[in-house]
């Protein structure tokens, strides 16, 4: 057993997940980061799960999706997990304890059975058999076909995430997804910096159709591979007809066409004001009540797509208009942006790409603002963040408002975490550090941060 200190962190659903205690290492320092993966799928794993439902968790690693699935799958729901390299594993060994349904497995998947070498990185998330390069360990292989044999009942979830060997573990998966289970799939969709669209052929070869998350609704949507994908997507959903079926029901699932609900601009306004009523800090920051563009056909629009967004946002309306809702402001915010580049449109318009899925979109929206910010007229806005809109603004100014939207959008969106981000963004984690306003997402990043230097 590894002589590496550890140390147990928190997920936000309660589970503890042991770890190298280095703070430097990829894995212990997002989690004290953001007490969670930064990936958006485990947060929809979450709402997919059920108690009583069963996973197999292909590439382990830590355990972040093994023990978020155990919390929601519970004592009547079983988990397989397979992670094949010594200290994660180690470290996996010791969280699962207090989750008698986590089966571990030391194990590497492909498409045949023996033996094999196991790169070994620094950060063990990136182990993977393709490369060998400096470190390895001899891992044993198996299949999923051979290893179904243990799996006494259908696996609603699996996840496969092994850094380029996912094609050959669907070559060695044929008599399981043949035998019914129909299961939601989880694909990691790069190798390297590139889309893996091998891996992606084999799952439609396999009958199953491609989804990607909306992380802003929680819902899937269909996705066309041969489409350019967002910088920032790194994973796919796969899954047959059956199961679209069983999570459209279940309000998880988008896959026909949505009509955008009927929005008029007295509408729209109406919409915008109900929301500033509940919101004070808006009448210091829109003296005359509305946007001064409202009666021109571009503010309009941009009024609009406001609207549109706000009630993409709200609980209270069915999956698919609210899906409808959040398509057509993502469009109209970022032509209204494109046209008239302003700071106000920009924060907006980045508010929808990111609940859209659009983050690379965002980024760059984003970065432009904050380099070089156009000047326009004074006009509605929307924060990037919803944690915004409960900060108290008084005594600032627009501009100065503006600007703690941008850089706090920066800094929690730039990269996947700070761990990645921080030399890249050095002036404004020191001007987030001087300054008493920022949103407490920001806030604690910073405090992590500092407290490692």
């Amino acid at each position: 057993m590894s002589s590496v200190p550890r140390i147990s962190l928190p997920l936000v659903d309660g589970a503890m997940v042991t770890v190298p205690d280095d703070p430097a290492l990829m894995t212990p320092f997002v989690l004290r980061e953001q007490g969670d993966w930064f990936e958006d799928e485990i947060r929809f794993l979450r709402t997919y799960l059920l108690p009583g439902m069963a996973v197999v968790d292909v590439g382990a690693n830590y355990g972040c999706y093994t023990l978020a699935s155990a919390r929601r799958v519970g004592a009547m729901g079983r988990v397989w997990a397979y992670e094949p390299a010594s200290l994660p594993g180690e470290c996996l060994a010791e969280s699962i304890r207090p989750y008698p349904w986590i089966s571990l497995h030391r194990l590497a998947l492909s498409d045949h059975t023996g033996h094999a070498l196991l790169g070994i990185s620094q950060h063990a998330e990136l182990n993977s058999l393709s490369t060998h390069e400096g470190e390895t360990e001899s891992v044993t292989l198996a299949t999923i076909d051979a290893e179904m044999v243990g799996w006494d009942r259908a696996i609603d979830f699996l996840k496969l995430d092994a850094e380029g060997e996912e094609v050959r573990i669907l070559a060695g998966a044929k008599a399981f997804f043949a035998r019914g289970d129909h299961p939601l799939v989880m694909l990691e969709l790069k190798h390297g910096g590139q889309v893996n669209h091998g891996l992606l052929q084999a799952a439609v070869d396999l009958g199953m159709q491609l989804y990607r998350l909306v992380p802003g609704l929680q819902v899937l949507e269909p996705c066309n591979p041969s489409l350019p994908m967002d910088d920032f997507q790194l994973n796919l959903f796969a899954c047959d007809d059956i199961r679209r079926k069983e999570m459209q029901e279940r309000g998880l699932l988008i896959d026909l066409p949505c009509a955008v609900p009927a929005l008029d601009a007295r509408a729209a306004w109406n919409v915008m004001a109900e929301w500033g009523a509940h919101h004070p800090w808006t009448g210091s920051l829109w003296p005359k009540g509305k946007p001064i563009t409202h009666d021109q056909p571009l503010g309009g629009a941009y009024l609009t797509g406001m609207a549109h967004l706000l009630l993409s946002e709200s609980p209270s309306l069915p999956i698919h208009d609210r899906y409808a809702h959040l398509m057509e402001a993502s469009s109209r915010l970022s032509a209204a942006f494109h046209h008239a580049p302003t700071v106000s449109r920009g924060v907006t318009a980045s508010r929808a790409l990111l609940r859209r899925g659009a983050r690379g979109h965002a980024v760059t929206i984003l970065r432009s603002c904050i380099v070089a910010p156009g000047v326009g007229p004074q006009e509605a806005f929307l924060p990037v963040q919803p944690s915004h809109e409960d900060l108290d603004y008084a005594g600032c100014s627009v501009d100065a408002v503006l600007r703690i939207f941008l850089r706090d959008a920066l800094l929690l969106w730039h990269g996947w975490s700070l761990f990645f981000s921080a030399r890249h963004l050095a002036p404004l984690v020191e001007e987030a550090s001087r300054n008493e306003i920022a949103c407490p997402e920001v806030r604690h990043r910073l405090s992590l941060l500092a407290r490692m230097r």
